[in-house]
């Protein structure tokens, strides 16, 4: 994979943040032109004197090594079985994993290997790393902060030290950012809101479907606070289900990104991994969440397998550009239904929670 990521060199957005890090090298606010990251995002660019590709190296390499650890603690909690299948679909085999992680180096891979160490550190209880490493990652990208409620939940009780360490590393990074180069390294964060729709949103074929409609352009326009309230309910619904961290996580997760705009193919990078560790809750319901995910695993190696070898980036003229999205909101909500169907199914008659 390293021999890989070198071969394929400056591919994506790569090119892009060659350019934050070179403001940032030359003295210039790094956020003065189309950087919409956090600060950790940045400050990887101190690695550019050796190397423009060195950057890169720090990206996928940080990845693999999430991807060993996570190896290792499969292999120690679950042995060689036929479960070990949901990790070798949404990992090794998943073109969007390479293609993203590997071939473009993109920061997604920060950000999976951040989430991926803080789901090793919260199966052993260190609830101060998990909260720590989770504000790490939304340092890098905002959008992990939605998951400290998640990985704080312990039945029908909240590991509030994990939010706390979150929300701190966070708020102590972005200060630290803001009075170094100022209120744009909150740029990112206002961009977010007002981003345009892309190639697996949802809104951008029901635009195509039933015009510019009023519902069709609310739902652009406050979709921060759709999503918000998609991952609240989600949350909610969990925990009152008593539902496994890690399962409340990894559907909340995509929850998260079936309702966001901005449907770009990389931001389910981190989720492609934390699928891969469901089996590691070595529960029943956990299993059968990873195999029903399979459906989604499986449809994101085929479209990057698509975007990468088989078009030209599904150009304007391409079907799947203009329909692509609707089709992943569909496999998203299906598979999201099923989880719900599963817990109801599974619920024990006579009894709210699910047994423990």
């Amino acid at each position: 994979m390293l021999w890989l990521c070198a071969q394929q060199g400056v591919q994506h957005d790569y090119r892009s943040y060659l350019g934050q890090w070179r403001l940032l090298l030359d003295g210039a606010n790094p956020w003065s032109t189309d950087n919409n990251y956090g600060p950790l995002h940045t400050v990887v660019g101190f690695l550019l004197p050796f190397g423009q590709l060195a950057p890169k190296f720090l990206l996928v390499g940080a990845l693999l090594i999430a991807n060993a650890a996570l190896v290792f603690s499969l292999l120690r909690e679950r042995g060689v079985g036929p479960i070990l299948i949901i990790y070798l679909l949404a990992v090794p085999t998943n073109v969007l994993v390479v293609g993203v992680g590997i071939i473009y180096g993109l920061n997604d891979a920060l950000v999976a290997s951040l989430l991926v160490a803080a789901v090793l550190f919260r199966l052993r209880d260190n609830f101060l790393a998990t909260g720590t490493l989770i504000g790490l990652a939304a340092l890098v990208k905002y959008y992990p902060l939605l998951l400290l409620p998640f990985f704080a939940l312990n039945g029908n009780r909240l590991h509030w030290s994990v939010i706390a360490s979150g929300l701190a590393v966070f708020c102590v990074g972005m200060a630290a950012a803001s009075a170094i180069w100022g209120e744009e390294v909150f740029n990112g964060i206002l961009h977010g809101v007002t981003r345009k729709t892309k190639l697996l949103s949802f809104l951008g074929p029901l635009q195509e479907i039933v015009g510019d409609v009023k519902i069709v352009r609310w739902l652009k326009e406050y979709n921060a606070y759709l999503v918000i309230c998609g991952v609240g309910v989600a949350f909610l619904c969990t925990w009152r289900a008593g539902r496994n961290w890690l399962e409340a996580a990894v559907l909340g997760y995509l929850v998260m990104l079936t309702l966001y705009k901005v449907g770009n193919q990389q931001f389910y990078l981190p989720w492609l991994l934390m699928v891969a560790a469901l089996p590691l809750v070595n529960k029943q319901s956990a299993d059968r969440m990873g195999i029903i995910f399979l459906a989604a695993v499986v449809l994101l190696s085929l479209y990057q397998f698509g975007y990468e070898f088989a078009s030209s980036g599904y150009d304007n003229s391409s079907w799947v550009r203009t329909y692509g999205g609707l089709i992943a909101f569909a496999v998203s909500v299906s598979s999201i239904a099923a989880c719900v169907i599963d817990y109801w199914r599974a619920r024990p008659r006579g009894r709210g929670r699910i047994s423990r």
